[in-house]
């Protein structure tokens, strides 16, 4: 069997990528992972620790995964991991294992995606490993202290850095813009349904809900995308009256309450901390 993938979505994290993938995973011409950042070619992981998925089991590896998945290979296939666009040998196996791949890149305002994400991190407590290899719990450690620790949260927001090798190794990238999504959702999926050559007049069931991925905690993320993704399987078959049977239990209320919650102590970053990231973001 021709094992093909036939997109990439590589990041850049908090620029919308939840939505998107789950716009593109409710296409009916589309096969995607089950579940967003596999990970599959990083040479790190989310903590800054080095994993070796590739290495240990090869492109061979990722075929089992894509089988045991059960993605259609008569469809257009693709997936989303948001650690790729800043991880260079990543997209060097990528692009060994599939030259013609095409490319899909959210950017926002690097600013607001390192406030984004800097709420994440800290409103989840989660433990980061410091560039001097320290496990560090990240509720209490203030901006000033976060970006000496983990500078690397701000080196993600460098889009012509990490961009510029990518562009020469493939020839089919499609630049999405975090303020147009979120102005006109409808007519960026159009276009990026249109680059994927698939039915551009498709309109996803979700359209006009933003995809929450700050969530209480990285648990009930991860639940709420294995309900979401249940429920794009359910309407693909037609099962519609199981949709409304699962929206009216335990589960489908869960799922309401994850998606819907938004956190009550937002960190607002302040002018100067602004001042600072956007002086570090003038060269790229």
């Amino acid at each position: 069997m021709n094992y093909k993938i036939d997109f990439m979505g590589i990041g850049f994290p908090r620029c919308a990528t939840s939505s998107i993938t789950t716009h593109l995973s409710n296409h009916l011409e589309i096969s995607m992972f089950s579940l967003k950042d596999t990970d599959y070619f990083s040479t790190l992981d989310k903590l800054n620790k080095y994993i070796g998925k590739y290495e240990l089991n090869g492109i061979e590896g990722y075929y089992k995964i894509l089988k045991e998945d059960g993605i259609n290979f008569n469809k257009i296939v693709g997936e989303f991991c948001t650690q790729y666009a800043y991880d260079t040998k990543a997209m060097e196996r990528i692009n060994k294992h599939f030259p013609d791949i095409k490319i899909i890149v959210a950017i926002r305002n690097p600013v607001d995606r390192f406030e984004s994400h800097y709420n994440m991190i800290k409103l989840n407590n989660m433990q980061l490993i410091s560039k001097e290899g320290k496990i560090l719990y990240t509720k209490n450690i203030e901006f000033k202290e976060f970006v000496k620790l983990f500078p690397n949260f701000v080196d993600i927001g460098r889009y012509d850095y990490h961009l510029k090798p990518i562009i020469k190794m493939f020839k089919n990238i499609k630049i999405i813009n975090y303020e147009d999504f979120i102005k006109n959702p409808k007519e960026v999926m159009k276009d990026l349904y249109e680059y994927l050559e698939v039915d551009e007049g498709f309109i996803s069931t979700e359209i006009n809900e933003v995809i929450n991925p700050t969530s209480k905690s990285l648990i009930n993320h991860k639940l709420m995308i294995v309900i979401s993704k249940t429920s794009i399987t359910l309407k693909k078959l037609g099962l519609t009256k199981m949709i409304k049977y699962i929206k009216d239990t335990f589960i489908g209320k869960k799922f309401d309450e994850l998606n819907n919650w938004k956190p009550t102590n937002k960190i607002k970053l302040s002018l100067i901390e602004r001042e600072y990231l956007k002086e570090e973001y003038k060269n790229g």
